[in-house]
C-alpha cells in the first residue's frame, strides 16, 4: 500500500470517528379537529387523585390520574371506560420516591382542578 494513500485514509477515518451523533425525537402536531376526531373518549372531569409507580421491571415510571364528577362529551365504540363513574388516564412519566422521569409534552394535572380531556381509551 502506498504510504501517502494510507495517511489520507487514516485522516479520513479519524475525521469520521469525530463526527457527533445527533439523535432527535419529535412530536406530531395535530389540530384540535384531528384530536377530536381520533379521541375514543372526550370528557370534563375533576382530578380526584394521582399516583405514580415503577413499571416494566423498574425501567420507567407510569402515572395514573383518576377523574371524578364526569361529564362525557363523546364516547366512541373503543372507549373502555364509557359509563364509569370515574375515569383513569395513564401516561408515562412522574415521580416515585426520589426518582423522577419526564417525557416531552407530558401532561401535568392539579388535584381538585377540572379539565377537558381528549383521550385514547383502548
Amino acid at each position: 500500500m502506498n504510504p501517502k494513500h494510507w495517511i489520507a485514509t487514516s485522516r479520513l477515518t479519524l475525521f469520521l470517528l469525530l463526527l457527533p451523533i445527533v439523535v432527535e425525537a419529535g412530536t406530531i402536531k395535530a389540530s384540535l379537529n384531528e384530536i377530536a376526531q381520533t379521541a375514543d373518549l372526550i370528557f370534563i372531569g375533576t382530578v380526584d387523585h394521582q399516583s405514580s409507580r415503577l413499571e416494566g421491571n423498574s425501567k420507567f415510571i407510569v402515572t395514573d390520574v383518576v377523574f371524578r364528577d364526569i361529564r362525557v362529551v363523546h364516547a366512541g365504540e373503543r372507549s373502555m371506560q364509557r359509563g364509569n363513574s370515574t375515569i383513569t388516564l395513564q401516561y408515562v412519566g412522574g415521580v416515585v420516591g426520589d426518582l423522577s422521569m419526564g417525557v416531552s409534552d407530558m401532561p401535568r394535572f392539579k388535584t381538585g382542578s377540572r379539565y377537558l380531556v381528549f383521550m385514547h381509551d383502548n
